[in-house]
């Protein structure tokens, strides 16, 4: 069955559209419970498809870390208040994700920000096998996903 979709997060707030278009059926989430606000999501849209449509929605099985699949998507990103450097090194069970905030947005924060995966004397993390692959391969997202 092919599905259409889109979700998104910001600030403590998570969002799911998912369509069925060939069904006539549609499913919206939207929720504001912290950090289980993603599975929440996911989980109200399971119910939906399998009460719904009869659709068991099935997590994919994990592909192996290939770094010259990541390779393209490497490099140093950033935007007004952090810095993302993406690594896709041979030999490594994963690539290596550093996230930094900018000092001058931490030290202008009236309140504690959260910890980068890196810093002064902490490592850059390796991402988890799932986090790790590249778009194309990633775990999708409910509305880009074939249920069924």
């Amino acid at each position: 069955m092919r599905t259409v979709g889109h979700g998104g997060a910001g600030n403590g707030q998570f969002a799911e559209l998912l369509l069925v278009p060939e069904r006539g059926f549609a499913v919206s989430v939207m929720s504001n419970g912290g950090p289980g606000g993603v599975a929440l999501n996911l989980e109200v849209v399971r119910f939906a498809l399998e009460h719904y449509l009869g659709v068991v929605d099935r997590d994919p099985e994990p592909v192996p870390y290939v770094p010259a699949e990541v390779a393209p998507a490497a490099g140093v990103y950033e935007i007004d208040v952090m810095t993302l450097t993406i690594r896709a090194e041979e030999g490594a069970a994963a690539p290596t994700l550093e996230v930094v905030i900018k000092p001058e947005i931490r030290s202008a924060s009236p309140k504690e920000l959260p910890g980068s995966s890196a810093g002064p004397g902490r490592p850059p993390r390796a991402l988890s096998r799932a986090a790790a692959r590249p778009a194309a391969r990633r775990r999708p997202r409910p509305g880009r996903r074939r249920a069924g």
